[in-house]
């Protein structure tokens, strides 16, 4: 349960209300939170680190009377059908505050939490805010004619389960050919080439966007991008016509794909002409 005298919502694209908001993204195995246990039995495969500071500017009322309220920030991070909210620890402290009365004063930040959803359950007002998003909700109070609470720090810690698949290996062979796909490849001159991108996993969400890259275009030239459908674990794919107009010599060209964080190559052995 929040106290909610005041509500302060703070977004993290506006540098007017969060300073120097930051994330981190790392890759992590069997990612769990030990205490409190939550409330699933999934493990993380992603940990998400924000921290910032937000420019609350909270006014105390003056009254001699402690005010107990919620400061919420926005985080930008949409949870889809893909992630999966595992768990959370959220730290906060008093970065800056500001008081002229002589009287007794009072600055506090405390219960901070990262949760799915601006709402907690319904314990605050949403105030229309998308549901999809991680938010960081401290709880804060203030006590004092003449005094400001200016900013508060945070560091929100946040486990995810990242079920959409990512890429597993882009391999090529000469086009029209029943050769396997391999790492690698050789290719006469003008013949064609075909590439296979494969996932570690079914496609989830509607298309999975493979960006595609040539160390030497005019030699390889390829598409700047493909894509794979929902359910879909690999395609094949026709890459174009390699080039190599020095007689008797052989050009190595890599082709890189890039999924949503994996990058793999493929090598073109591309043969010159023999006459």
């Amino acid at each position: 349960m929040h106290n909610t005298d005041f509500i302060v919502d703070l977004d993290t694209t506006n540098d007017t209300q969060v300073a120097s908001p930051r994330t981190l993204d790392i890759g992590i195995e069997d990612g769990v939170q030990a205490f409190p246990k939550p409330g699933t039995n999934e493990s993380a495969n992603r940990l998400m680190i924000f921290t910032g500071t937000a420019i609350c500017s909270i006014a105390a009322d003056g009254d001699g009377e402690r005010s107990l309220g919620v400061v919420r920030i926005r985080l930008n991070f949409p949870i889809s059908n893909t992630l999966h909210f595992v768990g959370s620890a959220t730290v906060a402290a008093l970065a800056s505050v500001h008081g002229d009365d002589p009287e007794e004063a009072l600055f506090a930040v405390d219960a901070a939490q990262t949760i799915v959803g601006p709402s907690d359950g319904g314990t605050i007002p949403d105030k229309g805010l998308p549901a999809n998003d991680l938010y960081v909700i401290l709880d804060a109070a203030t006590m004092g004619a003449d005094t400001n609470l200016n900013r508060l720090a945070y560091q929100a810690n946040v486990l995810l389960n990242d079920i959409e698949p990512d890429l597993k290996s882009i391999l090529v062979r000469p086009s029209g050919t029943a050769i396997a796909f391999a790492p690698e490849t050789t290719i006469p001159t003008g013949s064609q080439w075909d590439f296979q991108v494969n996932l570690t996993g079914p496609v989830i969400d509607a298309t999975f966007l493979i960006l595609l890259q040539s160390s030497n275009p005019s030699a390889a030239p390829v598409a700047a991008a493909t894509q794979l459908n929902q359910g879909d674990t690999s395609g094949a794919f026709l890459g174009g016509t390699a080039t190599n107009p020095n007689p008797h010599t052989t050009i190595d060209v890599t082709i890189t794909a890039i999924g949503r964080r994996a990058t793999r190559t493929a090598i073109l052995h591309i043969q010159g002409p023999t006459t």
